[in-house]
């Protein structure tokens, strides 16, 4: 049998560090031996088996639904500018985060601010795809593939977005990224 690092069980999904840099924060060489690829090649298998096993659910249809809403709300209030709106689906924390095209925002008041001092630069902005995630009952990602107009000129660019089911607060994004 396998063991498990520093005493965890197998059982347990932990939060992993990066590839290639130790406990003590120092850069060290990896490869195929970095006992940080076997920690995530295991935590992938774990996650693997306990979808498999039902422990956890992927995807309820209700779920997805519900956060599919949200989304599209999310989007509308984006297009008419709806700064208080558009604040409210983040989480109001300082370690909300949000990467833009030209901008790196990291805490709530960093992105109210900017919300305040910038007007979305297109106009009909539609989404090509989307791809909601849900994983278990409290978290999610959306995914899109976005098309708009930009200064009378076609544009594509991308949005990542993850949720998390606030208590007392319902579903609230805590990090997103745009790309153009």
């Amino acid at each position: 049998a396998e063991r498990a690092p520093h005493g965890e069980s197998h059982d347990e999904l932990r939060v992993l560090g990066p590839p290639n840099v130790h406990r003590s924060g120092r850069y060290r060489q990896g490869g195929s031996h970095s006992p940080w690829r076997r920690q995530r090649q295991r935590a992938t298998r774990v996650l693997a088996t306990s979808l498999s096993a039902g422990r956890m659910t992927q995807n309820d249809p209700a779920l997805v639904d519900e956060l599919g809403r949200l989304h599209d709300a999310y989007e509308q209030a984006l297009a008419a500018n709806d700064i208080e709106a558009l604040t409210a689906f983040f989480w109001d924390s300082p370690h909300v985060v949000r990467y833009g095209v030209a901008e790196q925002l990291y805490g709530a008041d960093e992105l109210r601010a900017y919300r305040q001092g910038h007007a979305p630069p297109f106009t009909d902005r539609r989404i090509v795809r989307r791809e909601i995630s849900v994983f278990g009952s409290t978290f999610a990602s959306i995914m899109s593939e976005i098309d708009m107009l930009i200064g009378g000129a076609r544009r594509s660019s991308r949005q990542s977005q993850s949720w998390v089911l606030m208590p007392a607060l319902g579903w609230r994004i805590v990090s997103a990224h745009v790309s153009a």
